[in-house]
């Protein structure tokens, strides 16, 4: 696996680079920060997707409660897959952590809707 790679280029680093002799370098560079970038995105999607996603309730005998579990189990299972999608990459290294929180954090909660929606239909 490849290890997380910390650069902080200067611009004076750049200037002296001699570019035609360093390409298969600068290209592996290249092709890494443009694969981390993608991947960050997919995981982005799901955080921004989860962090605003506001719950669907239908009143009971004035009890809120919560209904379309379908739609969020079926987008909790869309998810996982691009997070085991995600590990395949080679540079899953670079985003192994958020990776396992993002699985955890789903995990989690398709226990807690499901329970929720076992407790539901039992008032019903």
């Amino acid at each position: 696996m490849n290890k997380p790679i910390k650069i902080t280029p200067k611009i004076k680093d750049l200037i002296g680079l001699d570019l035609k002799k360093n390409k298969k370098i600068l290209d592996d560079f290249t092709k890494l920060v443009q694969q981390v970038g993608f991947l960050k995105a997919d995981l982005d999607k799901i955080e921004i997707y989860w962090n605003t996603l506001e719950l669907n309730f239908k009143e009971y005998e004035k009890i809120p409660l919560i209904y379309k579990y379908e739609d969020m189990f079926d987008k909790i299972e869309e998810d996982q897959n691009t997070l085991k999608a995600l590990k395949d990459s080679e540079f899953y290294d670079q985003i192994q952590t958020k990776v396992t929180e993002w699985e955890k954090k789903l995990s989690l909660l398709q226990i807690v809707l499901g329970l929720n929606m076992d407790i539901q239909r039992q008032w019903l």
